[in-house]
């Protein structure tokens, strides 16, 4: 069995980024090695991402990941300190005596552990939709409903005004050239989502931890390509991404997730893994359905 994981980490006390999310092939192993006392994340060919030293506290084989046929994993602890999982809202929860957690496809974990944050996502098995042609994208608006944005022909602003977070559209062709139309009010700019001149969809944070993208922090001054069933956050403020002809999905009851699912009323939040039995259905405007 064969498959991907992308993996990021964290320094649990300083949010320091260790690792910037990099995809790695499956079975893999996260533990410790050298003299320096390294973090290492080790693929199923055999190659290395070291990370940080001094942790002594990391056994040599500290978690695995092992893919399933359906596109789910196993993530196991193999640690002498042990794994917690963090689900939002509540204190980390150890993996208890199993010792694992199963992710589905799609899903997205976050693990805490002798003092490091490490997030495991997997990719989702869906229609083959390239990333960010023709996006459509949604907010809420102040009366609870889903008003469109148009991403593909123009770009938006969401500035911080002190008092809120506000909207603007800006004429650009690409998010580069919105933010420097803003001028001395870029300081304000919190993101910019629109085109990235070559037909793609894409998101600008203003700054380092501005937004949050599907729930992870994304670093200032680099375009971040959207995708189906993507969550923006800047503040109060969530901008939904969905594909063209995408008609519904769910979104998670957990208020400190919140976080966009496919329409399956029987399964599990991807990221957080609250039921999605009581999850909000939405239905993407102008899909008639």
């Amino acid at each position: 069995m064969s498959g991907t994981a992308e993996i990021s980490v964290w320094d649990a006390s300083t949010r320091a980024v260790l690792v910037q999310a990099v995809t790695v092939s499956l079975p893999a192993e996260i533990g410790r090695v050298g003299a320096d006392a390294q973090g290492r994340i080790t693929d199923a060919h055999h190659r290395h991402v070291t990370f940080g030293q001094g942790l002594g506290t990391m056994s040599r084989q500290h978690m695995t990941i092992t893919p399933e046929t359906d596109g789910s994993a196993i993530v196991r602890d193999e640690s002498s300190n042990g794994v917690a999982r963090i689900v939002p809202g509540q204190p980390p929860m150890p993996m208890g005596r199993t010792r694992h957690e199963h992710m589905p496809a799609g899903a997205m974990r976050q693990f805490e552990t002798v003092g490091l944050i490490i997030e495991v996502a997997l990719p989702r098995i869906s229609r083959v939709i390239s990333p960010g042609d023709g996006l459509k994208a949604v907010y809420e608006s102040s009366s609870g409903k889903d008003k469109p944005l148009d991403i593909a022909t123009a770009c938006v602003a969401v500035m911080d005004e002190g008092n809120g977070v506000q909207m603007e559209q800006i004429q650009a062709a690409g998010v580069r050239e919105a933010m420097a139309r803003l001028g001395d009010r870029a300081s304000r700019c919190l993101a910019v989502l629109g085109p990235d001149g070559a037909g793609h969809s894409t998101v600008l944070p203003g700054r380092d931890d501005a937004i949050l993208c599907s729930r992870r922090a994304l670093p200032g001054g680099e375009p971040h390509p959207l995708k189906d069933l993507d969550t923006v956050e800047a503040g109060p403020l969530r901008i939904r991404i969905t594909a063209p002809k995408r008609e519904k999905f769910l979104v998670c009851v957990n208020p400190a997730c919140g976080q966009m699912n496919e329409h399956d009323p029987g399964g599990n939040c991807r990221y957080c893994g609250t039921r999605l039995g009581d999850a909000i259905t939405r239905i993407q405007p102008g899909t008639g359905a």
